[in-house]
């Protein structure tokens, strides 16, 4: 498939028919299947584990406030920031080496977790559970992205259809995941960090004995400057992983805008319920919404995706100023953001994995969500100074979503509109047309 129909979805009837969540993924083969159990065993784990990291810190360790964040923030930065360099480690050694190398460097993070008993042993423990997500997702990122491509040109099923598979088990691992930790939050956080450990290490045996080296077009090995040369100079996949930063960004607000939103009328109590509702909305929602993804195909679903979530914005801040209607505005925020990421995210995948032409996936994909990562870092600044400024009153958190929907609306619309223009100058001529 060449770049410039990275925008077209799959549009044979074989392909787009409408199938059920059972009979998709028993067509699935092996390999595919331990990567969405994998997917959902490391979500398990590390929601498991993180969002009650802080409570140990403060409560177990003494640490203040102004360390815990600090602590915190390091996890994302080795995350987001080692990405890319996962992805083309991954292009450079293998894919399943890189999956069992991040696999082993989480088992080892959350044990050192477990027994961290200072500021300097906390701190190594969470740069090597950031460090593991950066090894092992560009990997299984790439591989799955190969192995759908190979269902999708034998007629099996679209690749979009993977991708979105492979987002439903991220959602399964974020509601399992906190449900647990809150149960264990009863036992001594050593417990909790050790049982994180020992189902990364289950996840680990699986891979050794069931995930071979997945189907790769590129042959060559290149070094890693080589790769990053690969991705840089592929203008088309940057402005892909422009619209994936803008994407990933807007749902990174949600740690930051829902509780904010639901503190400032005395409802922050119900700031767990409204992830659960999210979640729920991606379990059920995004088979229906890969059948439309077919239907329209990847441009369209793009366009859709980023209108449906950038005006889901604006909800909040236009309901009236009560608890019930406050709750039930975020609820209908998430509710849209959620089902425009559910259009966007497997098209958005399947178009990049086109865009590199099939070749170094997981470099594609590292690139693009460190890049990502540093847009989420932006976002978030720019939102908390918002609110620090003007959120005191109805009509400032009001400012702030109108100004997030502007931006992510006008953000993702001048990027698809450079993509078309870009896709029209390098259409081949019609035929008979004279140079």
């Amino acid at each position: 498939m060449s770049s410039s129909s990275a925008l077209v979805g799959p549009r044979s009837d074989r392909v787009g028919r409408k199938r059920g969540l059972t009979r998709t993924v028993s067509a699935l083969p092996v390999p595919i299947r331990l990567i969405l159990v994998s997917i959902v065993g490391f979500n398990i784990g590390f929601y498991l584990v993180v969002p009650f990291l802080a409570v140990h810190l403060a409560d177990d360790l003494g640490l203040a406030a102004g360390v815990i964040g600090t602590v915190l923030g390091l996890r994302m930065l080795a995350q987001q920031g080692l990405f890319f360099l996962g992805g083309a480690l991954a292009e450079r050694l293998g894919y399943r080496r890189m999956a069992l190398s991040g696999i082993a460097v989480r088992v080892t993070g959350f044990g050192v977790l477990a027994v961290a008993d200072s500021l300097a042993t906390v701190i190594t423990g969470v740069l090597l559970v950031g460090a593991a997500a950066a090894l092992f997702a560009p990997a299984v990122e790439g591989a799955n992205a190969a192995y759908g491509r190979q269902l999708e040109d034998a007629g099996v099923l679209p690749r979009a259809e993977v991708f979105g598979l492979e987002q439903m088990a991220g959602r399964v691992g974020m509601v399992m995941g906190p449900i647990l930790g809150a149960l264990l939050l009863t036992v001594p956080f050593a417990w909790t960090a050790g049982i994180a450990a020992a189902l990364f290490a289950v996840i680990g045996m699986l891979f050794l004995r069931w995930f071979p080296e997945p189907p790769r077009r590129d042959i060559d090995v290149v070094s890693i400057v080589g790769v990053l040369r690969v991705v840089a100079r592929n203008g088309e996949f940057l402005a892909y992983a422009g619209l994936w930063a803008i994407q990933l960004a807007a749902v990174s607000l949600v740690y930051l805008m829902l509780p904010m939103e639901l503190a400032a009328v005395g409802a922050d109590r119900f700031v767990g319920w409204a992830y659960v509702v999210a979640a729920l909305v991606v379990l059920g929602g995004q088979i229906p919404m890969l059948q439309i993804i077919a239907r329209i195909g990847n441009r369209r679903a793009l366009t859709w995706g980023f209108l449906i979530m950038g005006g889901g914005f604006v909800v909040p801040s236009i309901v009236p100023v009560t608890q019930l209607w406050v709750f039930m505005g975020v609820l209908g925020w998430l509710v849209l953001l959620n089902a425009g990421q559910m259009l966007l995210v497997p098209a958005l995948r399947d178009a990049v994995a086109a865009t590199a032409r099939e070749s170094y996936l997981s470099a594609h994909f590292g690139a693009m969500n460190s890049l990502g990562g540093v847009l989420c870092v932006l976002a978030s600044a720019a939102a908390g100074s918002a609110y620090a400024a003007i959120g005191a009153t109805p009509w400032g958190r009001a400012m702030v979503w109108l100004v997030a929907a502007v931006c992510i609306a006008g953000g993702s619309a001048v990027t698809l509109a450079a993509l078309s223009r870009r896709r029209r100058a390098i259409a081949p001529p019609p035929e008979g047309a004279s140079g």
